[in-house]
C-alpha cells in the first residue's frame, strides 16, 4: 500500500454526486445507498439521495431521507427546503409550507433583512449544481 487512506463511504458519495451531475439519478441513488449503508450518520448522503429520489419521482423516499437528515442535523435550512419540495411533489402544501417556515427561521438574513435565496415557494427547484453547492455548506 502507498499509505493513502481509502474511504469507501466517501468514494461512494463522490461517485453518486458525479452520476447526479451527469443526469444519472438512478445510479446516483445506488451509490448514495452504499454510502448510507457504510455510515448511517452521513447526513450529506441522505440529502443527496433525497434529491436523487425527488428527481426520479420518488417523493415518499425523498421525504424519508430528508426526515432522517433532519433528525441527524436539525439546524440545516437547506434540508427543510428540499423536504418542502418533496412534500409539494406529494401535493401536501401544508407540510411544505411548514418546512419552508422552519427553513426561514433557521436561515440568517442578509444585510437588507430579506431571507436568503431558496427560502420561498417561488424559488427555482434545486439542480444538481445547486445541490453540490449546498452540500459544500455543511460537511459530515
Amino acid at each position: 500500500m502507498s499509505g493513502e487512506f481509502f474511504d469507501p463511504c466517501g468514494e461512494a458519495f463522490e461517485r453518486g454526486l458525479k452520476d447526479l451531475r451527469n443526469g444519472n439519478s438512478a445510479e446516483a441513488i445506488a451509490h448514495f445507498r452504499r454510502a448510507v449503508r457504510l455510515d448511517p450518520q452521513y447526513v450529506n448522503a441522505y440529502v443527496a439521495r433525497a434529491f436523487a429520489f425527488l428527481e426520479t419521482g420518488h417523493a415518499n423516499a425523498a421525504v424519508a431521507d430528508c426526515t432522517t437528515a433532519i433528525r441527524l442535523a436539525p439546524g440545516l435550512p437547506q434540508v427543510f427546503r428540499l423536504r418542502a419540495s418533496a412534500y409539494r411533489a406529494q401535493g401536501d402544501t401544508a407540510k411544505a409550507e411548514a418546512d419552508l417556515a422552519q427553513a426561514a427561521r433557521l436561515t440568517p438574513t442578509d444585510r437588507g433583512g430579506s431571507q436568503m435565496r431558496g427560502a420561498g415557494a417561488g424559488e427555482p427547484e434545486l439542480s444538481p449544481g445547486r445541490l453540490a453547492s449546498m452540500l459544500e455548506e455543511f460537511k459530515r
